[in-house]
C-alpha cells in the first residue's frame, strides 16, 4: 500500500485576546457514546455531553446552555482514499471518542451581514473584541477546550479538545487517536512522524501549511472588512505549499499507520492552527451523515 493519508490536531497558534473561558464546571449530564460496526459503517451513538470539565455555560459570550442531543453519527468503516478534491462545507467534518462534534464554522459574519458573505469570523480567534459585529462585542465564549454551545444546546469543538486530548494521551507526546472524521479515517492528535516517510523517525507537532496575508483585506468596510489580516476571520489566511508539515486540507503522508481497529491503515489527523480548521472543513464532510435519533 501506498503512503497513507494523516490530517493530524497540531499546536493552535492565536493572536492575543482575552483569555479562554476557565473550564472549571462539570457537564449537566453524563457522557453517554457507543460506536459500533454494521455492515460497512461505523455508528457513533451519543447524547453530545462531554466527558470532561467545561467553561459555565451561559457565559458573557455564549448565551447557550449544554443540553443532551441524540446524535446517530454514520461514517464509512473501510475508507478509501478520495479520488477527487472535496468540496467545503461549515459544518461538523468529525466526531470525538466521546461523541462530542467538531463542528469550527461559525454562524456570524462581518458587520452582521448576511450567512452568505464569505467572511465569517474565525471561532478561536473570536474571544477578541468584535467591535465591527454588535451582536457579538465580546467573543463567543469559547472554553478552554475549544468548544461552547449552539443555540440547540449542542456544546461542540472549534479546535483542540484540551482536556479530551490530555486524558487520551495520558500526557505523553505521541500520536493519539481522539476520533472519527466524516470520511471514515481515525483522526490524531497533535503528533506526528518528523520525516512523514519514515515511521521510526521521531514524532513532533503537527504545522498547518496556511499563514496570514501579507496584503490588506482591500474592502468597503460595510459588506466586507477592511485593515491587514489578523486571524479575525478565516478568509484571513492563505495556504502556502511546503510552509508547514501539512497539505492544503490540513493532511499528511504517513507509511503504514496503524489505526485502531478493523485493519485501517490510513489516517487523519488535524491541525488545529486558525486558519487551518476552517479550510479542513470539506476534507470529510461529505461523507458524514449526521442525524438525531428517532
Amino acid at each position: 500500500m501506498n503512503a497513507p493519508l494523516l490530517t493530524l490536531l497540531a499546536a493552535t497558534l492565536l493572536a492575543a485576546g482575552p483569555a479562554l473561558k476557565l473550564a472549571d464546571s462539570a457537564p449537566p449530564a453524563q457522557n453517554k457514546v457507543t460506536i459500533t460496526v454494521k455492515g460497512d459503517k461505523r455508528i457513533i451513538e451519543s447524547n453530545g455531553i462531554p466527558d470532561h470539565q467545561v467553561a459555565a455555560f451561559p457565559n458573557r459570550g455564549n448565551p447557550n446552555a449544554i443540553s443532551e442531543q441524540k446524535y446517530r453519527l454514520e461514517v464509512p468503516a473501510h475508507p478509501q482514499p478520495a479520488t477527487a478534491q472535496p468540496g467545503r462545507f461549515p459544518y461538523a467534518w468529525g466526531v470525538a471518542l466521546n461523541g462530542v462534534v467538531f463542528d469550527p464554522g461559525t454562524a456570524e459574519v462581518y458587520n452582521d451581514g448576511d450567512r452568505s458573505n464569505p467572511w465569517h469570523y474565525e471561532a478561536l480567534k473570536s474571544n477578541t473584541e468584535m467591535g465591527t459585529t454588535p451582536r457579538i462585542p465580546v467573543g463567543l465564549g469559547i472554553d478552554q477546550n475549544h468548544g461552547h454551545v449552539q443555540p440547540n444546546g449542542a456544546y461542540h469543538y472549534h479546535g483542540l479538545p484540551t482536556l479530551l486530548i490530555a486524558r487520551l494521551s495520558g500526557g505523553e507526546p505521541k500520536m493519539t487517536h481522539v476520533g472519527w472524521a466524516a470520511d471514515g479515517y481515525p483522526v490524531y492528535a497533535i503528533h506526528a512522524y518528523a520525516k512523514s516517510e519514515d515511521p521510526k523517525s521521531a514524532l513532533k507537532p503537527m504545522k498547518s501549511s496556511y499563514r496570514l496575508k501579507t496584503a490588506d483585506r482591500g474592502g468597503d468596510g460595510k459588506e466586507t472588512p477592511t485593515g491587514k489580516p489578523d486571524g479575525s476571520f478565516g478568509l484571513d489566511y492563505e495556504y502556502v505549499p511546503g510552509h508547514g508539515d501539512l497539505d492544503e486540507f490540513g493532511v499528511s503522508k504517513c507509511p503504514q499507520i496503524a489505526g485502531p481497529g478493523d485493519g485501517i491503515t490510513e489516517t487523519h489527523a488535524i491541525d488545529t492552527t486558525v486558519g487551518a480548521v476552517p479550510n479542513l472543513l470539506g476534507v470529510v464532510m461529505a461523507d458524514l451523515d449526521v442525524r438525531p435519533i428517532a
